[in-house]
């Protein structure tokens, strides 16, 4: 999925944002705040790459990958989408040369 549609597809609904219980477990160790997490998911202008994960219970699932202002780490969120319910399963940064990997396991 293209950047321009998946922006398409968030501003047709109005989302609820909510956030699983996972996000709250590791998102203090992982020194990742739900503002910076809202912040980038709404204005969508960092986002690099975007992972169509197919149906779960919980929603239609997309991974999404976004340029921070650390220059070695990106933002990785995993999100569901489910009638007007945005849910944020995780957020973790990750090295940049992990982007190059996650492209390829994209393409496959």
């Amino acid at each position: 999925m293209e950047k321009k549609e998946f922006a398409e597809l968030l501003q047709g609904v109005s989302y609820e944002i909510t956030f699983s219980e996972h996000f709250f477990e590791k998102a203090k160790a992982r020194n990742i705040r739900q503002e910076d997490v809202i912040r980038q998911v709404k204005s969508l202008e960092q986002l690099v790459e975007i992972a169509d994960q197919g149906d779960d219970p919980r929603g239609h699932k997309y991974g999404l990958l976004f340029k921070t202002g650390l220059s070695n780490y990106d933002l990785k969120v995993v999100i569901s989408l489910r009638s007007k319910s945005l849910n944020i399963i995780t957020a973790h940064l990750q090295n940049v040369r992990k982007r190059k990997g996650y492209r390829k396991w994209l393409e496959s």
